[in-house]
């Protein structure tokens, strides 16, 4: 990589200054007013920045975890109180069935004459007798 030296001269950096200046400016950590000199203050720097985005994305997911386990629980007893309302309204139409099928039973009984029901359920006490 080539740069500008004091007279405006290019000069030659090395392969390690790029791969600073491309961490220091993906972790955005600063303005490189103070730098590193050394290869080995570079790789420490480098270290202590990947570690605190790797922090700060930690603090990130935990709270976003803590949020989702919020909004899923919410969610749950929504779902429930749904299904409680849609069990009771079940539980009416089939109490209403019940009744007008118990109705139906009862007009049609009330309209076979009265040998066709008792040979209806001698055939039944028969039937189930064998």
């Amino acid at each position: 990589m080539e740069g500008k030296d004091g007279g405006g001269m290019p000069r030659r950096r090395p392969a390690t200054w790029s791969l600073w200046w491309s961490l220091s400016t993906m972790t955005t950590v600063g303005y490189g007013d103070h730098v590193p000199v050394t290869t080995v203050g570079r790789f420490i720097a480098a270290g202590v920045m990947v570690i605190g985005v790797a922090v700060i994305g930690a603090v990130a997911a935990i709270l976003a975890l803590a949020m989702a386990i919020r909004v899923a629980i919410e969610e749950e007893r929504a779902f429930d109180a749904e299904a409680k309302i849609f069990e009771q309204r079940i539980e009416v139409r089939l109490a209403g069935i019940e009744a007008r099928l118990a109705g139906l039973d009862a007009r049609l009984a009330a309209r076979l004459p009265a040998a066709v029901n008792e040979s209806m359920s001698g055939d039944a006490t028969s039937s189930s007798a064998t």
